[in-house]
């Protein structure tokens, strides 16, 4: 036993590259997850457009009260619209309509109308939570708003319903992350592992040349990343009646590009790891530093300002943005315009870098 024992260490470190990768991974994602959410010296405030048709006292104390715990930034019925409905940057608009002032001074119910964007569950709660600390402040002012007498009506900007079920909120995070996580580990893996075979380098000394046949190895996983989306999808929609999008097109369209990049990062693992035993600690830490920073696992408004800037660097922010599109917003295929023609860039890079690696590493020629 004393043998295999020191046999077994001995094989790891010499393979000081896996080591340091297996080593590091732990230290490198609790750092991520931490930065992600306590990187900063406090939460970052929500923003909340506020369309003030009022423009009295009344009007004036909800948003300096609501500044206390978000971003209030007062503008246009269009310009609120445009930020929650197209850009997405809120979670929700609040408008407070003509004569509000005059009702509530009065003691009578004043009705105020939030414009939501119901993909951003969390968000819309936060929102409703903040009218009520305001509710609260304005009792400790002793002021006549502190009668609770301010009425909600909600109104969808990017659906066809008010709320959506928690299952649906979570489906397109967690499916994205098991898929990739499935994609980029096979595809790094199963490279070394042919490659410590024979296997591929009796293939790349054929006369196909070598990048046409690391492309048709990859094309295999990127078809099997798109079934994989493909199928969740198609289950939760049979099973748990999740939209699926206003057309097959749109649904099609976003397997494919999603599942692309992802096919691309595991090249581009496969390249940069030196063995199979460095491919597997780089693929997990890679995919969860990804998932975290790219909205996975959370609302990308609860993390840093600095790391809410770097999430569009990631291809894993765009597939979220597609998929929480598809399923919980119900857009086309014109809507998603640019979220798709991003991640064509970022699958067209990834394979490109990571042919280059895997070429300077393993090519012949």
């Amino acid at each position: 036993m004393a043998t295999v024992f020191w046999n077994d260490l001995r094989l790891l470190l010499r393979d000081r590259r896996a080591l340091l990768v297996t080593l590091l991974a732990p230290i490198l994602f609790a750092s991520v997850i931490a930065a992600a959410r306590h990187g900063g010296a406090e939460r970052p405030k929500i923003l909340l457009p506020v369309v003030d048709l009022d423009g009295g006292p009344g009007a004036s104390l909800i948003v300096e009260l609501l500044a206390e715990h978000a971003k209030p930034v007062r503008m246009s019925r269009a310009e609120a619209t445009y930020i929650v409905e197209v850009q997405n940057r809120a979670p929700a608009a609040l408008v407070l309509p003509e004569g509000f002032s005059d009702l509530w001074q009065r003691g009578r119910t004043a009705g105020v109308t939030l414009l939501t964007d119901p993909a951003q569950a969390q968000g819309i709660r936060t929102v409703k939570t903040l009218l009520l600390l305001m509710e609260r402040d304005a009792a400790e002012r002793d002021d006549p708003l502190a009668q609770s007498m301010i009425e909600m009506r909600e109104v969808n900007l990017t659906g066809h319903r008010i709320a959506r079920r928690a299952y649906e909120q979570s489906l397109p995070g967690f499916g994205l992350m098991f898929i990739l996580l499935a994609v980029v580990v096979s595809t790094a893996t199963g490279l070394h592992r042919e490659n410590e075979r024979g296997t591929l380098g009796r293939l790349l000394i054929a006369p196909a040349g070598f990048t046409r046949i690391i492309l048709a190895k990859i094309g295999v996983r990127w078809v099997l990343g798109a079934a994989e989306i493909l199928i969740l999808l198609a289950w939760g929609h049979y099973v748990f009646d999740i939209s699926l999008g206003p057309s097959n097109a749109a649904l099609l369209m976003v397997c494919t590009l999603v599942a692309l990049p992802c096919a691309g990062l595991g090249l581009t693992v496969a390249g940069a790891a030196g063995t199979r035993d460095a491919a597997l600690p780089l693929s997990l830490f890679v995919v969860i530093a990804m998932s975290a920073v790219g909205g996975l696992w959370w609302p990308l408004d609860v993390e840093p300002d600095w790391m809410q800037a770097l999430a569009p660097v990631f291809f894993t922010t765009w597939a979220m943005w597609a998929l929480t599109d598809l399923v919980l917003r119900d857009r086309g295929l014109a809507e998603m315009s640019l979220t798709l023609a991003s991640l064509a860039g970022h699958g067209v890079a990834l394979l490109v870098l990571g042919t280059l690696l895997f070429r300077r590493r393993h090519s012949a020629r």
